[in-house]
This record gives C-alpha cells, sequence and structure tokens, in this order.
C-alpha cells in the first residue's frame, strides 16, 4: 500500500518536477493552478455525461430524434456554461 501511494504522488506530480526544472516558480505555479482547475472541471463535465449518456442511449434505439437532439443540446449548454467561467479564470 506504501508502494502504490508512493507511485501516485510521483505520477501526479512528476510533471511539476519536469517543469520546474526548465521554468520559473511563478510559471510553474500558474501551471499548477491551471492544471487543477482543468481537473475540476473535467469532474464535472464528467457528471454531466454520466447523467446524460443513458439518456442519449435511451432516445437513440427508441428513435425519438427530438428528445435526443433537446438532450444533446441541454448537456452541451450545461457543459459550456460549467467550463467558460474557469476559462476566464484561467486566461486571466
Amino acid at each position: 500500500m506504501f508502494f502504490i501511494g508512493y507511485m501516485v504522488l510521483i505520477i501526479t506530480t512528476a510533471d511539476i518536477f519536469m517543469i520546474g526544472a526548465m521554468m520559473t516558480d511563478a510559471d510553474v505555479g500558474k501551471y499548477d493552478i491551471a492544471v487543477k482547475i482543468s481537473i475540476l472541471l473535467g469532474i464535472a463535465i464528467i457528471a454531466v455525461n454520466a447523467i446524460a449518456s443513458p439518456k442519449f442511449s435511451e432516445y437513440y434505439s427508441s428513435n425519438e430524434k427530438i428528445l435526443l437532439k433537446e438532450t444533446v443540446r441541454h448537456a452541451t449548454k450545461l457543459n459550456f456554461w460549467l467550463t467558460i467561467p474557469a476559462l476566464i479564470l484561467v486566461l486571466l
């Protein structure tokens, strides 16, 4: 268990160490914050898609194209509005 925990720590921080050897500390800090925000957004997108995917399958298999189109549109808008504030934050 110790070895596995140690390997997870190395895998999740290896990019920081590699970038730290080539860039300034300020740049590494900005990169680290951007990575953490992207991971958080990934979780939000996965949650939306986990809820929407069964509906996609259900509507497609029952040939309900209008409901499928509405669900895709709604899921896409939800993903967009969840991620756009973070994009603005990262760009700033």
